[in-house]
Order: C-alpha cells, then sequence, then structure tokens
C-alpha cells in the first residue's frame, strides 16, 4: 500500500524509516515545517462557513422575527458567498506559497549535496 514512499523521480519522501531498537524497520513520519498563515485562514473561513450553514440551518426553526434570524435572511447569502471566496482565495495562495517554498528548499537541498560521480 506504500509503495510511493520510496524517493521517485528525485521526489523527496514525507516519511523515513527508523533503525533503532524496536521500532527499527518501521516507516514514521518525519517532521515538516509549520503550515504558512494562508492554511490557517482557510481553515478559519472554513469553518466559519460551517457555522454560518448551521445558524442559517436553524432559523428555519427559529422565530421569523429574532434580530439574528432576520439577519441571517437578508446577509446569509452574501456570508456564504464572502466565506467561499476567501477559503478558495487564501487555500490557493497557501497551495502556491508551500509549492514555492518546497521548490526553494529543493534548489537549496541540490546545491548542499555534491552529485555522485564527480
Amino acid at each position: 500500500m506504500l509503495m510511493w514512499l520510496g524517493s521517485t523521480n528525485g521526489q523527496r519522501s514525507p516519511f523515513t524509516e527508523t533503525g533503532d531498537g524496536q521500532n527499527r524497520g518501521k516507516i514514521i513520519p518525519t517532521m515538516q515545517q509549520r503550515p504558512n498563515i494562508f492554511f490557517r485562514l482557510a481553515l478559519g473561513t472554513g469553518s466559519l462557513f460551517v457555522v454560518t450553514i448551521l445558524a442559517l440551518t436553524a432559523t428555519i426553526f427559529s422565530n421569523p422575527r429574532a434580530p439574528s434570524a432576520r439577519f441571517l435572511d437578508n446577509h446569509g447569502d452574501t456570508l456564504i458567498a464572502a466565506e467561499v471566496a476567501a477559503t478558495l482565495i487564501f487555500a490557493f495562495w497557501a497551495m502556491a506559497l508551500d509549492r514555492r517554498q518546497q521548490l526553494r528548499d529543493d534548489r537549496l537541498k541540490d546545491t548542499e549535496e555534491p552529485k555522485e560521480g564527480s
């Protein structure tokens, strides 16, 4: 099942094999850098989206004259659209920044390691 774990096409694996005593030969994930801020923002806006959907669903069963129900009736569509747009934008920038950092790290690693056979 974990056939892709080996280094293929020069790509680094996010896993490493242990070589210590009892855990010898087991594959464990390696430590990665902290996720960039855009991943956290995408998570936050996605969570806000879920809360808004639940609130809109709750307004179906609540008093229609309640201030929160009236607010969501008037502005719910705009909130949902803004939250979806923000989540997509933050997710795009998170992936773009992550890819850029990965390419930079790979370039630095390639310049630090001497080539075999030279």
